[in-house]
Protein backbone atom coordinates (compact mmCIF):
# COMPACT_ATOMS: atom_id res chain seq x y z
CA UNK A 1 0.00 0.00 0.00
CA UNK A 2 1.42 3.38 -0.98
CA UNK A 3 0.18 6.75 0.21
CA UNK A 4 1.49 9.94 -1.31
CA UNK A 5 1.15 13.67 -0.83
CA UNK A 6 2.81 16.63 -2.60
CA UNK A 7 5.72 18.25 -0.80
CA UNK A 8 7.62 21.50 -1.24
CA UNK A 9 11.10 19.98 -1.54
CA UNK A 10 12.90 19.46 -4.82
CA UNK A 11 12.91 15.66 -4.64
CA UNK A 12 10.69 12.75 -3.70
CA UNK A 13 10.92 11.44 -0.13
CA UNK A 14 10.05 7.94 0.99
CA UNK A 15 9.00 6.37 4.27
CA UNK A 16 8.74 2.63 4.83
CA UNK A 17 6.54 1.02 7.44
CA UNK A 18 6.70 -2.68 8.23
CA UNK A 19 4.41 -3.87 11.02
CA UNK A 20 5.18 -6.51 13.62
CA UNK A 21 2.67 -8.87 11.99
CA UNK A 22 5.24 -9.42 9.23
CA UNK A 23 7.59 -11.23 11.61
CA UNK A 24 10.62 -10.77 13.81
CA UNK A 25 12.96 -7.78 13.51
CA UNK A 26 15.43 -9.49 11.14
CA UNK A 27 12.60 -10.23 8.69
CA UNK A 28 11.14 -6.72 8.91
CA UNK A 29 14.61 -5.25 8.32
CA UNK A 30 15.09 -7.56 5.33
CA UNK A 31 11.92 -6.20 3.73
CA UNK A 32 12.95 -2.61 4.46
CA UNK A 33 16.31 -3.20 2.75
CA UNK A 34 14.57 -4.76 -0.23
CA UNK A 35 12.16 -1.83 -0.51
CA UNK A 36 15.06 0.66 -0.34
CA UNK A 37 16.83 -1.16 -3.19
CA UNK A 38 13.64 -1.25 -5.25
CA UNK A 39 13.18 2.51 -4.75
CA UNK A 40 16.81 3.26 -5.66
CA UNK A 41 16.54 1.15 -8.82
CA UNK A 42 13.22 2.81 -9.74
CA UNK A 43 14.67 6.29 -9.28
CA UNK A 44 17.67 5.41 -11.46
CA UNK A 45 15.61 4.26 -14.44
CA UNK A 46 12.33 6.17 -14.06
CA UNK A 47 13.05 9.55 -12.56
CA UNK A 48 10.01 10.57 -10.54
CA UNK A 49 8.90 13.92 -11.91
CA UNK A 50 6.64 14.90 -9.05
CA UNK A 51 7.84 16.19 -5.73
CA UNK A 52 5.86 13.88 -3.49
CA UNK A 53 6.21 12.27 -0.10
CA UNK A 54 5.57 8.54 -0.35
CA UNK A 55 4.75 6.19 2.50
CA UNK A 56 5.03 2.50 1.69
CA UNK A 57 3.21 0.26 4.15
CA UNK A 58 3.82 -3.47 3.91
CA UNK A 59 1.03 -5.82 4.91
CA UNK A 60 1.25 -9.42 6.06
CA UNK A 61 0.66 -10.87 2.58
CA UNK A 62 4.06 -9.51 1.49
CA UNK A 63 5.60 -12.66 2.98
CA UNK A 64 4.08 -14.66 0.10
CA UNK A 65 5.86 -12.58 -2.57
CA UNK A 66 9.30 -13.11 -4.04
CA UNK A 67 11.66 -10.15 -4.46
CA UNK A 68 10.81 -9.88 -8.16
CA UNK A 69 7.07 -9.89 -7.46
CA UNK A 70 7.50 -7.26 -4.74
CA UNK A 71 9.58 -5.11 -7.09
CA UNK A 72 6.97 -5.44 -9.83
CA UNK A 73 4.15 -4.44 -7.48
CA UNK A 74 5.95 -1.37 -6.14
CA UNK A 75 7.14 -0.23 -9.57
CA UNK A 76 3.63 -0.62 -10.97
CA UNK A 77 2.14 1.35 -8.06
CA UNK A 78 4.66 4.19 -8.41
CA UNK A 79 4.10 4.30 -12.16
CA UNK A 80 0.31 4.50 -11.67
CA UNK A 81 0.74 7.33 -9.16
CA UNK A 82 2.88 9.25 -11.66
CA UNK A 83 0.34 8.74 -14.45
CA UNK A 84 -2.50 9.82 -12.19
CA UNK A 85 -0.72 13.06 -11.22
CA UNK A 86 0.22 13.95 -14.80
Amino acid sequence: MIYYKPNKSNNPRFGISVGKKIGKAFLRNKYKRQIRMIIINYLKKDNLKKNNDYIIILKKNVCDLSYNELEEQINMSLHLIERKDS
